[in-house]
């Protein structure tokens, strides 16, 4: 409840002009359950919290091409200041899952599932884990930090904002 009061608090102090909402949209594929529960939620809180949320589905059956066609549209679509794919992509995609995700405006790439985007933005399970520690262990940046599979979306994210910390001291194999 309090970090979602200080996202309703910090959207009012950004300037989206009258009468707009931050936008975002999110990719999902209708045919992971998960995908669409958690999708779902994001849409539930992003409303709540004062976001025009759009869901765009997709299946099995999409071309890449429309998908990459929606987010060429969406990264030059001005109300639209977020883009995310809700991983996982289907197996018939994933050969070009890297490729779409690279297709995101960097300045768009909430998630942070590339490298550019993440410049801009910590990948949501980085800054869950560090707004974690920050809430349950308040001197976490006095600690020694191990990573147990540093490779990855959230691995690799993580080390790298220890790294800038200073707080990094070598990979746990």
């Amino acid at each position: 409840e309090k970090h979602k009061n200080n996202l309703i608090n910090r959207l009012r102090e950004l300037d989206f002009g009258k009468k707009r909402k931050p936008g975002m949209v999110s990719f999902c594929n209708t045919e992971d359950p998960p995908s669409v529960k958690y999708t779902a939620m994001k849409k539930a809180m992003a409303e709540e919290i004062g976001i025009v949320f759009i869901v765009e589905e997709y299946d099995t059956k999409t071309a890449h091409e429309d998908l990459e066609a929606k987010v060429r549209k969406y990264n030059q679509e001005p109300n639209i200041n977020g883009i995310m794919v809700q991983l996982p992509v289907p197996l018939e995609l994933v050969v070009f899952q890297r490729d779409l995700l690279e297709l995101i405006d960097p300045h768009k790439d909430v998630d942070g599932l590339t490298e550019d985007g993440q410049r801009y933005y910590l990948p949501a399970t980085v800054k869950s884990v560090t707004s974690i520690l920050e809430t349950v262990v308040p001197d976490w940046k006095q600690l020694k930090i191990g990573v147990v599979g540093s490779e990855g979306e959230v691995g690799k994210p993580l080390i790298k904002l220890l790294e800038q910390s200073n707080l990094w001291v070598k990979p746990l194999k």
